[in-house]
């Protein structure tokens, strides 16, 4: 996404006509000044507001997302947004001067649509902050957001007013109107590693397909069920992640610890959500963790970087198949990549003819019988590692040629 010109790129002329009468001539004179938006913030009244990345570059600071009135925000469910809008004189004063003291003022106002058809018509909330003066520095408060996980569309623009002493009253002097579609992101609470600061393409998967959604675990389960449903999974696809192996090391030996996740190139592939394990595992842990649902991590269930030689053969299983559920079928798995939180697994790579994809379920008691038919030896049972997961790096780069990433 490209990042969104500043609101001083875009200024809104007030032209106001300031009357000062003065006794010992008795006439009025009349001076005219230039009035913009120098600048908006936007933080949190009630809740918290959250810092999100465009995920277009690895420089965390540049790839931030401004927290400015015409950017997209992120919202703890429940918070109520508020904007503070501070204007300037340019300094084209003609006529009096020194317009500090002279009223002028701005007022917030709009309404947050949510795109979901099965909502008629649409508008959850409106809100108006009424004019607020200038020079004082004021805040306007939105319409408080649900309680729910969300993806919503703030339409919203700026008035500006001015005061007329002759009439003593407010004088509207037209808007700054920002172009609709810009999307506002409620979650459970504060996003977590890898996503503390939640890139905006996670969110808009994770914040759509986790809706209505209040409770951590309930909103796991939808996020891996919509990732499986949605999902195309390929296990012997090279990717989008690459194991790291130290410099020097034999890399078929090398423990993994540490995985790159190339999210742009994923999120920005035609076919997204798609790849083998690792992908879905990787992917499933950003959307858990960005919106604050159950904590995941990867894990895998070998330790080398690049294990050879097959592991065991899968039962018969539906692989996610865009929705469709292509007959079961056994594969011979290498190792296999899936999510985790505690002795929990969470996997949207497949479903069973008597049962969808894994959401929540005991690793070594349910987890591992279900998917495992046979050993192949001299395996007879998954050595999972890193047992405290794995520690994944996100980045924007293009995906490698090499299987793994020497550091």
């Amino acid at each position: 996404m490209k990042n969104p010109e500043p609101l001083s790129l875009y200024p809104h002329t007030l032209r106001r006509f300031l009357f000062a009468i003065v006794l010992s001539c008795g006439f009025a004179n009349v001076g005219h000044a230039r009035i913009v938006i120098q600048s908006t913030v936007v933080d949190a009244a009630a809740g918290a507001i959250h810092t999100m990345r465009y995920g277009q570059s690895d420089d965390e600071t540049a790839d931030s997302i401004p927290r400015r009135f015409q950017d997209p925000w992120c919202f703890t469910m429940g918070s109520t947004p508020r904007v503070t809008v501070v204007l300037a004189d340019d300094g084209t004063t003609t006529g009096l001067s020194g317009l500090t003291g002279f009223p002028m003022g701005w007022r917030l106002s709009g309404l947050y649509i949510d795109p979901r058809p099965d909502v008629n018509p649409g508008i959850i909330a409106n809100f108006d902050t009424g004019i607020q003066l200038y020079p004082v520095v004021t805040n306007g408060l939105c319409a408080t957001l649900p309680a729910h996980v969300g993806w919503w569309w703030g339409f919203r623009k700026i008035d500006l007013y001015y005061y007329d002493f002759l009439t003593d009253e407010w004088v509207f002097d037209g808007s700054w109107k920002l172009p609709s579609g810009q999307p506002i992101f409620t979650t459970l609470g504060a996003p977590a590693e890898p996503m503390a600061k939640p890139w905006l393409g996670v969110l808009g998967f994770a914040c759509w397909w986790g809706r209505g959604e209040t409770e951590a675990n309930s909103a796991t389960v939808k996020l891996t069920e919509e990732l499986y449903g949605y999902g195309l999974y390929q296990p012997s696809a090279s990717g989008f992640t690459r194991p790291v192996v130290r410099a020097g090391a034999n890399p078929d030996l090398e423990l993994l610890f540490k995985e790159y996740f190339y999210l742009r190139a994923f999120l920005n592939d035609p076919q997204c959500p798609w790849g083998q394990c690792t992908d879905f595992a990787d992917f499933l842990v950003c959307m858990s963790n960005s919106v604050g649902a159950v904590g995941l991590v990867a894990i895998r269930t070998r330790p080398e970087a690049l294990p050879s030689g097959v592991q065991f053969n899968t039962s018969p299983l539906h692989p996610a198949y865009r929705g469709a559920c292509p007959e079961p079928s056994s594969f011979p798995f290498v190792f296999h990549s899936f999510a985790k939180s505690s002795a929990l697994a969470w996997d949207g790579t497949h479903s069973y003819p008597s049962a969808g994809p894994t959401t929540g379920l005991s690793i070594l008691t349910v987890f591992q019988p279900r998917l495992v038919q046979s050993w192949v030896p001299p395996w007879s049972g998954w050595s999972l590692f890193p047992n405290s997961g794995l520690t994944l790096n996100c980045v924007t780069g293009p995906v490698p040629s090499e299987a793994f990433v020497v550091e």
